[in-house]
């Protein structure tokens, strides 16, 4: 056999062990893996939130009064029965009042207040009257304002890549393992 066949036969065993050994202590967490890897390991993600001002609208209600004025019927008295009952205490009055030539004058001129009397007042109380009344009406606004609310605004990520602690903020929780990419800035001064 060739040298560089027998060498090779025992060289493999020793790779795969070697391979084998390392693949173990990479799940074990001992080892860690290459540099030029390209993935960080997960620490903590940590949700972050913030204050949001949001707009509210409400409707608030309150009874209030309101004053009206309304026209009512009258109580539809009869003027004749009026008439006639005022002439006739009217002619009574006239009659017990004056003694003498001037009764049946006076007694004709109080039966005329009186008719007249009991017609005004048939027509006072037949005419509509005006009513001021009061009622509660509900009075209703519109009321804008604000209220104070917690909206998500991302994590705070901690990851370790190259042996090294990161911390940055992320959109979203990422995965236990997960690329990054490097970006270079010189150092000031």
């Amino acid at each position: 056999m060739n040298k560089l066949m027998i060498a090779g036969a025992l060289a493999a065993p020793l790779a795969v062990g070697a391979a084998g050994y390392g693949g173990y202590k990479i799940a074990q967490g001992d080892l860690q893996l290459a540099a030029d890897d390209g993935y960080a390991e997960l620490i903590s993600a940590v949700p972050v939130t913030k204050e949001v001002q949001v707009p509210t609208t409400s409707r608030e209600c309150r009874q209030v009064p309101v004053t009206y004025t309304q026209t009512v019927r009258g109580e539809q008295t009869s003027v004749p029965t009026n008439v006639i009952v005022g002439g006739l205490i009217g002619g009574v009055i006239g009659n017990q009042v004056v003694n003498g030539s001037k009764r049946d004058a006076a007694t004709v001129l109080g039966a005329a207040a009186g008719g007249y009397l009991g017609y005004e007042r048939a027509k006072r109380k037949n005419a509509p009257q005006t009513v001021q009344r009061t009622r509660y009406e509900e009075r209703c606004d519109t009321v804008k304002g604000s209220r104070t609310e917690l909206q998500p605004d991302g994590y705070d990520v901690t990851y370790r890549y190259q042996g090294q602690v990161y911390t940055t903020r992320m959109a979203s929780p990422p995965p236990a393992r997960f690329p990054v990419t490097l970006t270079v800035t010189p150092a000031s001064g």
